[in-house]
């Protein structure tokens, strides 16, 4: 090569470099301005707003929120006013917009203020309410008990809510009154985050409770008053999925279409979670856009663009009727509305303005969303896609476009969502972009294949059970990927970040730096940063399959293994601090098997129970004749519904 041609190259490379960095600059341009909408201030107004109102029960967290959301308001307005600068040299129009965002703030303001004070204040209750008659406003179904949200009334004509926690056979509808012959305590606004939750939401007394602690004194006949079509609607779609799929992927398919992840068997539950996929189980956007595109597929042949999208509209909102209306799928919704509106009204789509316009809506509504993980992960990872996903598609420039695409959505919403899901779940999952990536297309392809097959049932029930066999093949290989992740054992419980650990997490961010030098290794960064925080990971948040013990005083709870298989033995004073011994356990990312509860009080049950909850228990093992009380008899109905074997050693 010649020196011209070499000249040639390097002048075509820093062409190349300064095209990228100015492309990315552009980028960011755009999305600033895109951001500088007044729906952006607005909704930092209302965050704002909610976070003063709820200081009494927030704690430090809160004042830290509070402190960063004033910022992000102040920010918005300014560079909001910046962009619409034009508009203040008419001073008419100056003023009555002005006076129009102060009326509807004051207003706004006022409201939130009024109906928080409202749902927090404690003032005249009682520190328990006992042997009273209650009456039943919703019922949840979870997997191993039932909550009963309740109202009553006291002797001051104060209206009293609550939940109760309910196991037992017969369980009570929405509407019915029952009578609780037992105390029903207070919620203690504790140094923890779900009795703050509870309290923002205005619960202010809670309790288990089983057959024996209740009385029917009035069940509602089913009415329209009691079971709302969409109930009814999906009871016949879930028994539907039954005769025409096999378990465990009527399960799944029965999650997917009602919002509702206790149907599926925790095995599969538990797999997908510590392959960093559980999100694809729940009712969300994606879930949205498949239901969209279904009869913008069948209409788009024969009618206008806009009568499609009509249909795709009113078919999101047949989903959304028919699930049990998590927040992911409402904001899902409210921002696909804006977005037919806007295409009808052949207006610039904005999906930021539109992100926005949705949560200020579902905060107004339901100001305790904002504390929330579903709401926070589901605007997070948004908002992280709208902010960051091109940037990190030019990174992926020389891969496949269909690999590409999917991958830059998973790299994006990482961004905001890890940081909730330490926060909330003390979880941190580095398998969860590769196991994106593979499972989030089968996903689509399951549910899309399902709603084929319950289409054919309504023709032929043996012709809807042929068809039904590709989502349950489909299933049974994400199962497996899934599976063979989660035997790597990359999902690991975090309780404190260490400074080379927070490093390591911010190199994933490379790609997002305009700097040529960061840009020239393309997406390089963030398959480092993996690698890098798992090798970290594996060895300091990691037992690695040893065996150990931790103490708290007289109490103890220690790993030990036995023909291969890893037992944790508990020996708890009633007084000892489970919370503590359970960050202790997970962070240490055993694999627990079987339980040997050596000292059978309170405390021992409660933390067995929650080692229940997050790891597939094998055997439970008791050292001693336990004695039968209420925490006893949730413990044998949760290893019953697990289908644990139960010794007596």
């Amino acid at each position: 090569m010649d020196l011209s041609e070499l000249e040639r190259t390097l002048n075509q490379s820093q062409q190349e470099l300064m095209s990228d960095s100015s492309t990315k600059s552009d980028g960011y341009s755009r999305l600033l301005q895109s951001a500088a909408v007044p729906s952006t201030p607005f909704f930092c107004y209302i965050v704002l707003v909610i976070l003063i109102s709820y200081s009494n029960i927030t704690g430090l967290y809160g004042l830290i929120f509070t402190s960063a959301s004033a910022v992000l308001f102040f920010l918005s307005l300014t560079l909001t006013a910046f962009r619409y600068r034009n508009y203040f040299n008419n001073r008419i129009t100056v003023i009555s917009h002005v006076l129009f965002f102060l009326t509807v703030s004051a207003i706004i303001c006022v409201y939130l203020t009024g109906r928080i004070k409202e749902l927090t204040s404690d003032k005249n209750l009682p520190d328990f309410i006992s042997n009273v008659s209650v009456k039943i406003d919703k019922v949840k179904y979870k997997r191993y008990s039932s909550e009963l949200h309740f109202s009553t009334q006291n002797d001051s004509g104060k209206i009293l809510h609550g939940i109760i926690y309910f196991q037992g056979d017969r369980i009570p509808d929405r509407g019915d009154s029952i009578f609780i012959h037992k105390k029903i305590y207070r919620v203690k606004l504790l140094n923890n985050y779900f009795s703050s939750y509870l309290i923002s939401r205005g619960i202010h007394y809670t309790s288990g409770a089983s057959d024996n602690d209740i009385t029917f004194l009035h069940q509602n006949k089913i009415s329209s008053d009691t079971v709302s079509a969409g109930s009814i609607m999906q009871n016949n779609l879930l028994i539907r999925v039954d005769s025409i799929f096999r378990q465990p992927a009527a399960g799944v398919i029965k999650a997917l279409l009602s919002g509702n992840q206790n149907y599926v068997d925790k095995n599969v539950i538990l797999s997908y979670r510590n392959s960093g996929v559980l999100h694809t189980l729940a009712a969300s956007g994606m879930h949205v856009g498949i239901f969209a595109a279904i009869p913008a597929f069948l209409l788009l042949p024969f009618f206008r663009k806009n009568i499609a999208l009509l249909g795709s509209f009113l078919s999101v909102l047949l989903y959304l009727y028919i699930t049990d209306l998590p927040v992911s799928l409402i904001r899902a919704v409210i921002m696909f509305g804006f977005f037919y509106l806007q295409s009808i009204l052949f207006r610039n789509r904005n999906v930021f303005n539109y992100l926005m316009l949705t949560g200020s809506i579902i905060l107004v509504i339901s100001p305790w969303e904002i504390f929330s993980p579903g709401f926070q992960l589901s605007f997070g990872a948004t908002a992280s896609i709208i902010m960051f996903y091109k940037q990190y598609l030019k990174s992926l420039k020389n891969i496949p476009s269909f690999i590409a695409g999917t991958t830059a959505v998973t790299f994006s919403a990482q961004i905001f969502t890890i940081p909730i899901i330490i926060f909330h779940m003390n979880q941190l999952n580095t398998a969860g972009i590769v196991s994106n990536i593979l499972i989030i297309p089968l996903i689509s392809i399951i549910m899309g294949t399902s709603l084929f097959s319950i289409l054919v049932s309504f023709i032929s029930i043996s012709a809807a059970i042929l068809a039904g066999l590709i989502p349950e093949y489909i299933f049974r290989l994400s199962f497996l990927i899934t599976g063979f992740i989660s035997d790597l054992k990359l999902n690991f419980f975090v309780y404190n970040i260490t400074l080379p650990l927070f490093l390591l997490m911010i190199l994933s961010l490379a790609p997002l730096l305009n700097y040529h030098k960061f840009q020239k290794m393309k997406f390089y960064p963030v398959l480092l940063s993996i690698i890098l925080c798992t090798l970290y990971m594996k060895k300091n948040y990691s037992g690695n399959g040893k065996e150990f013990q931790i103490k708290w005083g007289n109490s103890k709870a220690e790993i030990k293994t036995e023909e291969k298989k890893q037992i944790l033995k508990i020996d708890l004073e009633e007084s000892a601090d489970t919370e503590k011994i359970i960050s202790e356990i997970k962070i240490k990312n055993p694999d627990i098997k079987i339980i040997e509860l050596t000292k059978i009080n309170n405390s021992g049950l409660l933390l067995s129970r929650k080692i229940l909850n997050d790891y597939a228990i094998e055997e439970y093992r008791f050292s001693d004749i336990p004695h039968i009380n209420p925490m006893f008899k949730k413990m044998i109905y949760q290893l019953e519904k697990d289908n644990v074997v139960v010794k007596f050693i």
